[in-house]
């Protein structure tokens, strides 16, 4: 399935509260633009410029408390309302992927409880991630253009110099942007193997105990643990590196400005103000290639989440996560159903025929097979006549039960 298709389906499920924490997002991202504003005339006054209108100073202080806490309650807000939608994407899409597996017997997946278990947790917030990124871009993008725009009004060459620091975060996220992938896919991989070999050995604890194997089971654990270790470390490290480049790259931009800035202020055509606008509009402005680079990294994630829960649902056919529905996060929960049990509902008899059963080396088949009435069935094993050892037993047949119920075991 095409990622865009599928992040169009999830948005389009509550286009409503989607639409509230866009704007959210958008209020609280371009918040700095009033605080960057408000301290610019501060400054100026401070220093005495002359084309400030006559304020008092506590009102700019007034103002700059107001909008920084604005500001802070526009954030707050936001992140209520993202909780929310995060989590209503993530349950809408357990409960496909489990309707999926419980309603469709042919769905076999060959993987392990532990790995299951891992691509419903961490894979499936890798896409509702994707889908935050998109909006979140949206809100720093209209801070940015804005935020440059005013820079550009008051002095285009400076505004100029810190545009190209930002442009260069870009073209190296870009280029860095294979080896992310590549970082994550080895560290999911190393993880599912741990969660799948836990997972296995939960269920298997009797056998290791009665062939005391504690030891190499131990052994086994810590292996996978240390390739687990290895590769988050170099995830790690490689996604430090790189938000460490970032950082340093608006530390020499904000050195610039103040270098350029020097001389316009000789001249006497950049003030103070000037100056703490633009270092205030630089430091927001530095999350919008920030925030490309992460959506990026989501694209690949979500790309390898992706198949990775294609391979749990082995034959769903396209989209079937983003399948619309109801979710329950609020409110009273639907009652469930009373089943009323009829009497031919109860499985007395159960008919094999076609039974084969292989050893090692070569199949037996064995015809005829006798009818098994419903208290033998529990606890009843079929072993071959000479060496007494269990097989496994293939049954492609029919299973006839007693009464009406008929079925297949494909």
């Amino acid at each position: 399935m095409k990622r865009e298709q599928l992040l169009l389906k999830l948005l389009a499920y509550r286009p409503g509260l989607f639409a509230l924490v866009a704007l959210a997002w958008i209020a609280a991202s371009c918040a700095p633009l009033a605080t960057g504003w408000i301290e610019r005339m501060l400054f100026d006054y401070l220093s005495g410029h002359a084309a400030i209108a006559e304020l008092s100073i506590w009102v700019l202080v007034a103002l700059l408390f107001g909008s920084q806490a604005l500001g802070s309650a526009i954030l707050v807000g936001w992140l209520y309302l993202h909780v929310v939608w995060e989590n209503t994407l993530e349950t809408l899409v357990h409960k496909n992927m489990i309707a999926w597996l419980l309603q469709h017997t042919r769905t076999r997946p060959l993987l392990s409880t532990g790995e299951a278990i891992s691509r419903f947790d961490d894979d499936v917030w890798h896409i509702s991630d994707l889908v935050n990124e998109w909006y979140r871009l949206l809100g720093e993008g209209i801070f940015a253009v804005a935020a440059l725009s005013i820079m550009a009004h008051i002095d285009p060459l400076i505004t100029l110099s810190t545009a190209l620091p930002l442009a260069a975060i870009v073209i190296l996220i870009h280029k860095l942007n294979a080896r992310i992938g590549a970082y994550f896919e080895s560290e999911r991989r190393a993880t599912s193997a741990v969660a799948g070999f836990v997972g296995e050995l939960f269920g298997a604890i009797q056998a290791v105990k009665l062939a005391t194997a504690e030891a190499d089971v131990l052994k086994r654990v810590r292996t996978l643990n240390s390739v687990r270790h290895n590769a988050a470390l170099r995830s790690a490290s490689f996604a430090a590196v790189v938000s460490a480049l970032g950082d340093n790259i608006f530390v020499l931009s904000r050195g610039l400005i103040l270098f350029l800035a020097a001389r316009s202020m000789h001249a006497g055509t950049f003030t103070v103000g000037d100056f703490m606008l633009f270092a205030t509009y630089l430091g927001a402005a530095l999350e919008f290639p920030r925030r490309i680079g992460r959506l990026l990294a989501a694209r690949k994630t979500a790309k390898i989440s992706l198949e990775r829960i294609e391979t749990l649902l082995c034959d769903a056919p396209a989209y079937e996560i983003s399948r619309a529905g109801p979710v329950y996060l609020s409110g009273a929960l639907p009652e469930l159903p009373s089943i009323q049990r009829a009497p031919d509902d109860v499985l007395t008899t159960l008919e094999i025929s076609d039974l084969r059963v292989s050893s090692r080396r070569k199949w037996h088949r064995r015809d005829g097979c006798r009818p098994l009435t419903c208290a033998r069935l529990f606890y009843s094993h079929y072993r071959t006549r000479r060496c007494g050892k269990d097989y496994l037993i293939e049954i492609p047949a029919r299973f006839v039960a007693a009464g009406r119920r008929r079925g297949a075991l494909e």
